[in-house]
């Protein structure tokens, strides 16, 4: 039998629980270059806690202490050959592949055969090429392939593919093509496909900027393609100023996905493809465009860093 006090104490936390205030994510800039003229394309955070930039300037990659009062960027290395750099992934500690290229003039593909992924020890400061891929002209996000240490899966978002890159041997194959996976044919919309990617419980998850969605697919143990394409999520009328970059999944057993989407907005993105939006968006001065273009979690898993074409690196916190 329930006692009075244990009664008072349910409908106490009942109604606790129905009034809450609603969470409310923190954000502030923690850092920006100068003059807003450092485009950051990509972002990761080392075991250390350091955040690491890839820009489109010179093949520069940076490193960033958030935890300092006023955060400076360091660089670590430019990177032979390239201009601009694109996807970043830990293949082991401290030691990440990072694509990059030449940039056409429009921005939106490499020049033919310029594509290259490096290795980068950041602590020892060691750059090597992994991997060089004359066929490829719109390198974009890079993820490990888990059970291959040294073996990544790479966007290709102009030819629709996947590509699996062993960066030990330098081998390059096609592990997935699909046309969903490629760019829009209208060419009043941004001209590529798939641009972030993750790995996470048998399944590669990525953005289409061109097509405007945030989708699945079930792999094998080896990156290949075991099911059909899911669409979990999509945005209305995508184009070139509206469209979905890269993302990351926030902690948990269930974590939801928090998804860069130009102009100026993350969007958070539930198991069950509920789309919300979680900081920027409209009169907000955030993130001004070109705005938001990748999203990574800190080591503890209580906040996520925003990196953007104007140079900022935006940091939020996460729900409990």
């Amino acid at each position: 039998m329930y006692k009075p006090s244990m009664l008072l104490s349910l409908l106490v936390l009942f109604v606790s629980d129905t009034f809450a205030t609603p969470f409310k994510p923190q954000a502030r800039q923690i850092y920006a270059f100068p003059d807003n003229a450092t485009f950051i394309e990509n972002v990761a955070v080392r075991p250390n806690g350091h955040i690491l930039l890839g820009t489109f300037s010179n093949g520069s990659l940076f490193s960033l202490n958030p935890d300092t009062r006023t955060p400076e960027a360091e660089l670590v290395a430019k990177l032979p050959g390239v201009g601009a750099l694109v996807g970043i992934a830990e293949i082991a500690p401290d030691v990440f592949a990072v694509g990059g290229g030449d940039l056409l003039p429009e921005g939106f593909g490499f020049v033919n055969g310029s594509m290259k992924v490096y290795t980068v020890d950041v602590k020892k400061k060691k750059v090597k090429v992994a991997a060089s891929l004359p066929a490829a002209t719109g390198l974009n996000g890079i993820t490990p392939l888990p059970g291959h240490p040294g073996v990544v899966l790479a966007a290709e978002s102009v030819a629709g593919q996947i590509l699996r890159i062993n960066t030990a041997t330098g081998r390059i194959d096609v592990a997935i093509a699909d046309t969903q996976l490629g760019p829009s044919s209208d060419p009043a919309i941004v001209p590529l496909g798939v641009n972030g990617i993750k790995v996470s419980n048998g399944y590669l998850y990525f953005t289409n900027s061109g097509l405007g969605f945030f989708g699945r697919i079930k792999i094998t143990a080896s990156g290949e393609r075991a099911g059909q394409v899911e669409r979990i999520t999509s945005i209305e009328n995508p184009g070139f100023t509206h469209a979905f970059d890269d993302f990351v999944f926030g902690s948990g057993l269930t974590p939801d996905a928090y998804v860069a989407l130009h102009p100026n907005s993350i969007q958070r993105i539930a198991a069950d493809g509920e789309q919300t939006l979680f900081v920027g968006g409209d009169g907000s001065n955030l993130m001004p465009y070109p705005g938001p273009t990748s999203v990574a979690l800190s080591r503890d898993g209580r906040k996520i860093y925003i990196v953007t074409g104007l140079g900022q690196v935006v940091e939020a916190t996460l729900p409990k």
